[in-house]
């Protein structure tokens, strides 16, 4: 049994917290953000991740986990410290190193988990070398909705260590979740960092080469489904991350790309890549608009969509940087009524949208759909996969759905009588 403090107030400090607990060791969560442990448990009942509500709550019962916002407490206790921070993270360890440095007493183990900058390590191996506490790197790579599912079953995990002694100590730490050796590489902390912004941006540039293919195969009348299937045939390049769409969201990809692009700048020059990749993204969350746009000649005012889906990706509730946030902006600009619908995150879009007026949730896709002038798909959820054409088309005043996830099959929604306009499908405007 290990005595483990993790400090943070988001996804990856609870789900790193539900994890080492399950393997009978002893957690002190600390949130350096609220105010008190009952603003931290609602916090945490917020999360919508898969079987973290359950995992969480039993160790908190049993007794293996337990919420304090006392920092020092949390460091004196423990013999291992996770830092989980997500923002602000200077002020946040220059606090934390605060509190180390006045407590003294046993060495530590350190571990930098959240999304620090390349070179972070440098510094706060500096600050802290005087009580000769060990200090690690090990990024995350946690999906919202596969939170669990990744902590436990990673691709890799990645041990950003200064020597392989200390190496050897953090894989032990982790082998009673993470058994199989061929898992865990061994590389300096600066390396660690930076595959940890090398691998969004990796991901973020795929993702926009491939939309931007798309939208060149719609105006050639190519289907991209099918050059897709000769992409992902070729071994050199594989199937993941090749789904057009109408741009991706979420904190960490685009986060992580203005990242990579200040340290590209800073040590090379011009970004142009990173700069092209994330003005594309852009653009691309702006294309339905567009086909909107030219599908009724400019004439939108008043008129009445549904969206189904807001959150920037499945099993998620959030909607950060999503395109439902570009896309509501741009329609109620124009005066456009807008009926959402979302299984999880109705409440985040309407909080977070910058223009409130003409924009209601409801509880149900097709209640959504009632008089209205067009479905605009955003986010593929399983539940929108197969849906009743014929209640769809009995609904719209005006049958016509813009698909910016490509989940449908372009023959068989016009066979029932439903226009229908994707991303890449060889229908254009």
């Amino acid at each position: 049994m290990t005595k483990i403090s993790i400090f943070g107030d988001n996804l990856i400090a609870y789900v790193t917290a539900c994890c080492f607990s399950d393997v009978e060791n002893q957690i002190i969560l600390c949130s350096m953000n609220a105010a008190n442990n009952a603003q931290v448990l609602t916090r945490i009942q917020s999360i919508d991740e898969p079987f973290f509500q359950a995992c969480f709550t039993k160790n908190l019962e049993d007794g293996r986990v337990r919420l304090t916002d006392d920092i020092f407490e949390a460091i004196k206790n423990s013999d291992v410290c996770f830092l989980a921070f997500e923002n602000d993270l200077p002020a946040k360890h220059e606090h934390f190193k605060r509190k180390l440095l006045g407590l003294g007493g046993s060495k530590k183990l350190i571990i930098l988990q959240g999304f620090q900058s390349v070179g972070t390590w440098d510094t706060f191996e500096k600050d802290v070398a005087t009580q000769f506490h060990d200090v690690v790197v090990v990024p995350s790579f946690l999906k919202e909705g596969e939170a669990l599912k990744d902590f436990k079953t990673p691709d890799r995990i990645i041990i950003g260590a200064k020597n392989l002694e200390i190496y050897q100590k953090v894989k032990a730490l982790y082998q009673p979740i993470i058994k199989d050796d061929a898992l865990y590489l061994f590389m300096s902390p600066k390396e660690a960092e930076f595959t940890r912004v090398a691998v969004n941006s990796m991901l973020a540039i795929r993702l926009s080469l491939v939309n931007e293919m798309a939208n060149a195969a719609e105006q050639l009348g190519v289907d991209i489904k099918s050059v897709l299937q000769g992409l992902g045939s070729d071994a050199r390049i594989g199937t993941a991350y090749l789904n057009p769409g109408c741009g991706f969201g979420g904190d960490y990809l685009e986060s992580h790309l203005h990242e990579f692009a200040k340290l590209i700048e800073h040590k090379l020059g011009d970004p142009a890549l990173l700069i092209a990749t994330l003005k594309s993204n852009q653009t691309q969350k702006e294309s339905l608009f567009r086909k909107i746009w030219r599908y009724y000649l400019g004439d939108l005012k008043g008129k009445k969509v549904a969206f189904w889906g807001t959150a920037f990706k499945p099993i998620s509730s959030s909607v950060n940087r999503a395109p439902s946030l570009t896309m509501a902006q741009a329609l109620s600009q124009q005066d456009v009524i807008i009926n959402a619908y979302d299984p999880m995150a109705n409440v985040t879009f309407l909080q977070q949208i910058a223009i409130k007026h003409n924009v209601f949730c409801v509880s149900d896709p097709y209640q959504a759909l009632i008089d209205a002038d067009a479905l605009i798909i955003l986010t593929e959820w399983d539940e929108f996969r197969k849906p009743d054409f014929i209640k769809i088309k009995k609904r719209m005043k005006n049958p016509v759905i813009f698909d910016g996830r490509n989940l449908y099959n372009p023959s068989e929604v016009e066979a029932h009588g439903i226009q229908y306009y994707a991303v890449g499908r060889g229908r254009t405007i």
